[in-house]
């Protein structure tokens, strides 16, 4: 990878009828979250993400200032129908949910 080069991760968050907020979807290997607390998801997500990213596919600290995070968040509701996709914003000072 280029020193410019930016790199584009999506990570998708399910909101559980029982209020628990779990991984659904990580473009990350070997991410997987679950919470009470969606702030506190947030937060576990920028703090290991630079660590799994560097582990598991090789991207070193240098590069994660071009490292894109796109966090989505879906409620599953009662039924079989999803709730709307909720791009999270959020800025860490190495990486960026976008």
């Amino acid at each position: 990878m280029t020193s410019t080069e930016k790199r584009e991760f999506k990570v998708e968050f399910e909101r559980c009828t029982d209020g628990i907020y779990i991984t659904k979807f990580s473009d990350i290997p070997g991410l997987v979250l679950e919470t009470e607390c969606f702030d506190e998801l947030v937060e576990t997500l920028l703090a290991i993400a630079p660590e799994l990213l560097e582990s598991n596919l090789k991207i070193s600290p240098e590069e994660f200032d071009n490292v894109i995070l796109h966090v989505y968040l879906t409620y599953e509701n009662a039924g079989t129908r999803k709730g709307p996709r909720i791009l999270v914003e959020k800025t860490d000072e190495r990486l960026v949910a976008a």
